[in-house]
């Protein structure tokens, strides 16, 4: 650990908080979405105007969402205070304690080193990661808001009439709420209806010259492209951070109990006590797989796959037979082979065995004197080698895959 400026760190807080996000929803507050924005606060902050009255609004001002971007910057805003302030953390009957930041922060590095060090997985691929919890924060807006200003930008430099009028409309909405007040009775439904029915107006004819332009249409993809991005984010960390405690137990009780693997007794009363198919094969089967593990594809793992199989053949000392001339030793080969494990030679000779071998593995004897049957059955039972620890690396290569 550095320790310059570790005395002057003791003596400070960190006073963590959301201005960088801030800075990327403020750079996109252009055109139309301050208006939409202000309608949002002001029906929020309302209280004479009904909730069906404000349903109905809020139903309007989202007919094209991509248009109403400014409750999505009030709602990503208020989430990244609620990363800091840690409100969204998982909470329990036995503990409704609201979890600190700090605390987050320290079951995500669990996380990320359990996955990492013990199932070789990174926790972004997992969606688990960091910035799977903490990326409103962590800058991965930043683009999608650069994005949003660009495109808002382009449709505002055409000066559209359909733009102004939209927002003309979404201010005037602004306006009325302004004089609906606590101490008077200035509501009235028709007068909020038209309101309304000006913004759908306004909206769909704002929505059709977007739709009609090719550059503009593109600028409107885009922003319906990166809205989803926020509130997909928001969806996201809200839903990681509610469930971080559990998930990280889960992960520690995992490795917990993987460290009993080596006491067969207690992978035995794992394996059948466990209501969890994946859970009673692995520790039942541990053993048998352990032994199918291959050393040397574990510590080769880049090489050629003809590489380690030679490799292999060179440290099981294959082919241990020299000469299709030594008969004997042919003989013996033959007797060894799987595919042969059934057949009983032990009353042939030497030869009876090299020609009964040959024919039970599909050889052609005719025309071939003893040592070219010989040859030709052990080239057949070296390349039978070769396909059996194939296969065993194969099945080793999948007992050392994390999955």
């Amino acid at each position: 650990m550095i320790k310059k400026k570790l005395k002057t760190l003791s003596q400070t807080a960190p006073n963590f908080n959301k201005q960088h996000l801030q800075n990327a929803v403020n750079s996109a507050s252009i055109g139309w979405t301050p208006k939409t924005r202000t309608a949002e606060e002001k029906l929020t902050a309302n209280s004479i105007i009904t909730d069906s009255n404000k349903s109905s609004a809020r139903s309007t001002l989202n007919l094209f969402p991509y248009l109403n971007l400014g409750p999505v910057y009030i709602n990503i805003e208020a989430h990244a205070q609620n990363l800091l302030n840690g409100s969204l953390g998982e909470t329990s009957p036995e503990d409704t304690t609201t979890p600190r930041f700090i605390e987050h922060l320290g079951l995500c590095n669990t996380i990320e080193s359990i996955l990492s060090y013990n199932f070789d997985t990174d926790a972004e691929n997992t969606g688990k990661g960091v910035n799977d919890h903490f990326g409103t924060l962590n800058q991965k807006l930043d683009e999608d808001f650069k994005v949003i200003r660009e495109s808002i930008q382009t449709i505002t430099n055409r000066a559209l009439s359909t733009d102004t009028l939209f927002q003309n409309a979404v201010q005037a909405l602004s306006n009325y709420i302004d004089t609906v007040q606590p101490d008077s009775t200035s509501f009235n439904q028709a007068t909020f209806d038209s309101k309304l029915s000006d913004i759908q107006t306004t909206a769909t004819n704002f929505d059709a010259v977007l739709a009609g332009d090719p550059i503009l249409l593109i600028q409107k993809n885009n922003l319906i492209e990166k809205r989803k991005n926020i509130v997909n984010r928001i969806t996201k960390e809200t839903t990681n951070l509610g469930v971080i405690r559990t998930y990280t137990n889960s992960l520690v009780d995992t490795i917990s109990l993987l460290n009993f693997v080596e006491n067969p007794k207690i992978r035995n009363l794992i394996s059948i006590t466990s209501g969890s198919t994946d859970w009673q094969e692995y520790f039942k089967n541990y053993e048998k797989n352990f032994s199918q593990l291959n050393p040397l594809s574990e510590q080769t793992a880049s090489l050629p796959a003809t590489q380690l199989i030679a490799d292999t053949l060179r440290l099981k000392g294959l082919p241990d037979v020299k000469t299709h001339i030594d008969l004997d030793s042919v003989a013996q080969k033959a007797k060894r082979d799987e595919r042969l494990s059934k057949k009983n030679y032990d009353r042939l000779s030497s030869e009876q065995i090299i020609t009964q071998a040959s024919k039970d593995l599909g050889l052609s004897t005719s025309g071939k004197d003893i040592y070219s049957q010989s040859k030709q059955l052990l080239n057949n039972l070296n390349q039978q080698d070769i396909i059996v620890i194939d296969r065993e690396l194969s099945i080793a290569r999948d007992l050392d895959t994390i999955s």
